[in-house]
Formats: structure tokens, sequence, C-alpha cells
């Protein structure tokens, strides 16, 4: 009799325990609570793409200095260039002619040329336009200029091989000089412009003078 009352124990003890249909299942949560925005974000890609970004950064920055850098220089090298330009057109800008007339006649007419530097120019040639001749030039060889000097021509004493030149004479086509860097300049009215060479003309064009010009002091003098 004594294993029936355990029997039934046993039997108890099974009913009461749940069954695989009793197991209550896990509920899943439908909406969990969400996580906070900064444990969402993947800090290492974070890290590469501000890293790439700081990159780009610094090659702007420096293209930019890059350029900035050049641009200076760039504008350094051509204020040099216009100080060197400036500085030998220095004695040329001093060399000037130009021409009056004191009567209604050509024999009123003067020629003045001029040179207000410091400096003596040489190789000093003015053409001479004739009437009705365009092509023809005749040149007056001044030759030596003095520094502060300033002559004063008159075409009624100057003559060509065809006459006298106040029968002919048009006005002045150029004027050309060596300065005293040896370098050879052409001034046609307000235009100065270098030239490649020295200053060539032929016998047969020169202007012969049937009187010396007038010598004065220039005033002011080294200044343009």
């Amino acid at each position: 009799m004594t294993g029936e009352p355990q029997r039934r124990a046993r039997i108890r003890l099974a009913r009461q325990r749940p069954g695989p249909d009793r197991v209550r299942p896990r509920v899943r949560e439908e909406n969990p609570e969400p996580r906070a925005w900064w444990r969402r974000i993947s800090w290492a890609h974070v890290g590469a793409v501000v890293g790439a970004l700081a990159a780009i950064g610094g090659l702007v920055f420096t293209g930019i200095a890059t350029y900035y850098d050049a641009a200076t220089a760039s504008d350094q090298l051509d204020q040099a260039r216009e100080d060197a330009r400036s500085q030998s057109r220095e004695q040329a800008e001093h060399v000037w002619y130009w021409t009056e007339r004191r009567g209604p006649m050509l024999t009123d007419g003067y020629i003045h040329v001029v040179n207000r530097s410091a400096d003596p120019v040489s190789g000093v040639v003015v053409g001479l336009g004739v009437i009705d001749l365009p092509d023809v030039v005749l040149n007056l060889p001044v030759l030596d200029l003095g520094p502060c000097t300033e002559l004063i021509y008159r075409p009624v004493n100057m003559a060509s091989w065809t006459g006298r030149l106040d029968d002919m004479y048009s006005g002045i086509r150029y004027m050309r000089f060596t300065d005293r860097a040896g370098l050879a300049w052409e001034r046609r009215d307000t235009r100065l412009v270098r030239t490649a060479k020295s200053h060539d003309y032929q016998r047969m064009d020169q202007v012969m003078l049937l009187k010396d010009p007038q010598e004065k002091t220039a005033h002011p003098c080294d200044q343009s």
C-alpha cells in the first residue's frame, strides 16, 4: 500500500506542471523604446568623413594660398618691369621738338629742338617733310645735343640739294636720337618709341645749314 500513495502524489505533481501548450509565449515588444541618436551613429565612419573633409579643405587652402602667392609675384614682376621701363625712358622723355610761326610766311617759321635732361644725347636727326612730296624726308643732322640745351633753327637758313628749304618745308616728321645708355629712340609728335638700331640717313637727303642755329639754355631742366 505504500507505493500507491506515492504514485498518486506523482500524478498530482504531473498534473500541476504546465505542458508545452501551457507555456506562456514571450510577448515581443511592438514599440520598443528608441535608442538615443548618438548611439545610432557610426562614429568610425564619421571620423573617416571628417578626415576626408579636412584633407580636401587643406588642399583648397593650399591652392588658394598658392594662387595668391603667384598673383603677388606676378604683380611684383610687372611692377619691376614697369619701373625698369620708366627708368629706361627717363632721359628720352626730356628730349623734345616743336615748331612755331611768328608770321604768315614760311620764312617766319622756327624749329625748336630741346634736351631738358642733365645728360647729353647724341646722333640727333630731325626729319623734315617736303611740300607735295609725302615720301620725301630731309634730314637735319643736329648730332650732339648738350644737357639743358635748346637749339632754334629757321627754315630760311637751311637748304637741300634741291634749293632753299623755306620754299618746300612742310613740318617735322620725326626726331631720332640716342640717349646716355646707348638706347635709340624716335619721337613723332607725342609718341616716343624705342628703335632697334642707330639712326642712319643718306648724305643726299641731308639739310645744309646756311646759318648756325640759335642756342639757349633750356628752362626748366631735367623735367618733362
